[in-house]
């Protein structure tokens, strides 16, 4: 699972759902980045940032640390930022890379998010609970009418994820 780091969400996911996996939203954490870079630096800040959380492992991971260290010595709160964003990407490495590349984000639920509250809101009141959940489920239908695209690799990820998690994952599936 994979968050915008929204106080308490973690602990309380673990709470539900004590075997959930999560990790932070590398866009989020990337977005946190940018606002503290100084602008004409901020490209290569980010790009060097990117070779930390697209390493194929976590001890590559480290040596991309290190590397971006040295770079960018100089500007030390955007170094002690990213020392601090490692813990918060670590569980990323857990799995296999096909399926990091699914998960890295949050986009996909925040899209969804923003969907629903745009017809939600500016509606005034409902008339009853049901009411509200019949126009979610509308358009939830009408979103997925435009979900095409396959997930990429999805002949790879989801052996990957039989393995991974047993029945955890497959009680969910008709394979």
């Amino acid at each position: 699972m994979s968050s915008d780091g929204i106080a308490g969400f973690k602990g309380s996911l673990e709470r539900v759902f004590p075997k959930a996996q999560s990790q932070r939203c590398v866009v989020h954490l990337v977005r946190n980045l940018y606002g503290i870079c100084p602008k004409k630096e901020a490209k290569e800040i980010i790009a060097d940032f990117k070779k930390i959380y697209t390493s194929i492992s976590f001890e590559e991971a480290n040596i991309r640390l290190d590397e971006f260290r040295e770079n960018w010595k100089e500007n030390k709160k955007i170094v002690k930022k990213v020392e601090s964003f490692m813990e918060l990407i670590e569980p990323l490495f857990e799995l296999p890379h096909e399926i990091r590349k699914c998960i890295y984000t949050s986009n996909a639920v925040e899209s969804v998010n923003s969907a629903l509250r745009k017809v939600t809101k500016g509606k005034g009141s409902f008339p009853n609970e049901n009411s509200v959940y019949k126009v979610m489920f509308l358009r939830i239908k009408e979103l997925s009418q435009k979900w095409t695209r396959p997930i990429p690799n999805w002949k790879t990820i989801q052996p990957q994820l039989i393995e991974l998690f047993g029945e955890r994952y497959t009680k969910h599936i008709n394979i």
